[in-house]
C-alpha cells in the first residue's frame, strides 16, 4: 500500500482550511513564444505561483498540515526539523503562530537569507554538516535529548498531504480556464511536493503526464527513477540549494507508482532559465524554481537521452514555480560575470 492517497489530501486540505494562499496561476505570452521557438509550437506554459505563498514559497503548506494534525501535547513539546532554508523557515513561521517552540537543524551550506529568515520568526538554530546523512544524525541528536516531534522536509505522509493541497488547486484553476493539464512538472529534491502532486492529480487528471526534474549536479531522483532503486544524495553543490537533498523513501514510493519520468538539466541551463523568466512572466523566482523549464528546454530524460520538447507542442504545461526566496545580493547570473 502506497504511504499516501487521495483521501489524505482531501483531509489536509480541510485541516488548512483558511490558513493558505490560494496562490495564483498566470501565463506569460513571452514565455510562451520562447516555448514555440525551441519546438513546443502552440504550448501553453502556466505558472502555478508558490512563490506567493506564505513564507514565499509552497513549504508552508506541508508544514501547516503536519502542525496542524499534531495532539495538544505534542504542541507542547514542540517541532524540530533539519532544512536547508524554505521548509524551515516554513515551519518556523508555522509554529510561532501556533504557539509552538521549534528548532531547525541548518545545513553549514544553507542560503544565508534563508538562515536569517528562520532565525527572524524566533527558532532555534542548530548547525550540521552539509550531506543528508549529517543533518539527519544532527536532528537525531536533537530530538533524543527532548520530546519534540520531528516534521521532516517532506519523508512524511502529513506533510506529502499538505504538499498535495497545491494539486488541488491548480486542478480547479485550470478548469476555471477552460483547459486540462496535458504535462504537469515540479522541481524535486525529497520528493514531497512531486509525490503529493502526482497523488492527486493520478486520481482527478489520470491523463496528466506527472513529471519531476533536478539539476544533473543533485541527479539522485532521475538516477532512482531509472533505475527503479532508491539511490543516496549526490554531493550538494547545485546551485539550485532547495533541491541538493536525496529523494525520500516515502515520497520515492508515490513516484516509482505515478510519475512518467524525472529530467535533469545542467546549472547554466538553470541560471539561463531563471534569468528568462524573471524578464518574460516578471515574477522573483529561486534557482529550484527554474528547473522544471530549464529541463523541459535543455534538459535530459532519465536514460540519459535529450528531452525532445516537440512532443509537448499544442500542449498546456503546467509548472509549479517552488518559491521565490532570494538573495538579491548574489544573483547567479551575477555571480558568473566574467
Amino acid at each position: 500500500m502506497l504511504p499516501l492517497s487521495h483521501h489524505d489530501i482531501t483531509e489536509a486540505v480541510q485541516r488548512t482550511d483558511g490558513a493558505l494562499v490560494r496562490t495564483p496561476v498566470i501565463e506569460s505570452a513571452d514565455l510562451n513564444a520562447r516555448f514555440s521557438e525551441a519546438g513546443a509550437t502552440g504550448a501553453r506554459v502556466l505558472l502555478k505561483c508558490e512563490n506567493l505563498q506564505h513564507t514565499g514559497s509552497f513549504k508552508y503548506r506541508g508544514a501547516m498540515s503536519a502542525c496542524l494534525a499534531l495532539s495538544k501535547m505534542e504542541r507542547e513539546c514542540g517541532v524540530a526539523t533539519h532544512s536547508s532554508g524554505n521548509h524551515g523557515r516554513a515551519l518556523a513561521t508555522v509554529a510561532l503562530s501556533l504557539g509552538i517552540p521549534c528548532t531547525v537543524v541548518v545545513p553549514s551550506n544553507a542560503s544565508s537569507t534563508k538562515v536569517a529568515a528562520i532565525r527572524a520568526v524566533g527558532a532555534t538554530i542548530v548547525e550540521s554538516g552539509p550531506t543528508l546523512e549529517e543533518r539527519e544524525n544532527t536532528l537525531t541528536d536533537v530530538v533524543s535529548r527532548t520530546s519534540m516531534t520531528v516534521v521532516p522536509p517532506y519523508n512524511h505522509p502529513h506533510v506529502m498531504a499538505g504538499q498535495g493541497t497545491c494539486a488541488v488547486e491548480f486542478h480547479e484553476q485550470t478548469k476555471e480556464r477552460d483547459c486540462t493539464l496535458d504535462t504537469l512538472i515540479t522541481p524535486i529534491g525529497g520528493g514531497g511536493l512531486l509525490s503529493g502532486i502526482a497523488t492527486w492529480m493520478h486520481h482527478r487528471s489520470p491523463s496528466t503526464t506527472l513529471l519531476g526534474s533536478e539539476p544533473e549536479l543533485a541527479g539522485d531522483a532521475a538516477l532512482s527513477f531509472h533505475t527503479q532503486t532508491l539511490q543516496p544524495q549526490m554531493p550538494p553543490i547545485t546551485i539550485a540549494d532547495g533541491l541538493r537533498t536525496g529523494v525520500g523513501p516515502l515520497p520515492f514510493e508515490v513516484i516509482k507508482a505515478y510519475v512518467q519520468d524525472i529530467f535533469t538539466t545542467s546549472e547554466d541551463a538553470i541560471i539561463q532559465c531563471m534569468k528568462m523568466v524573471w524578464e518574460t512572466a516578471r515574477i522573483i523566482i529561486e534557482p529550484s524554481c527554474a528547473v522544471p523549464i530549464a529541463a523541459l528546454l535543455a534538459g535530459k530524460q532519465s536514460d540519459g537521452s535529450a528531452v525532445d520538447l516537440s512532443r509537448f507542442a499544442g500542449q498546456t504545461i503546467g509548472v509549479v514555480i517552488t518559491g521565490g526566496n532570494v538573495d538579491l545580493e548574489h544573483l547567479p547570473w551575477e555571480d558568473r560575470t566574467p
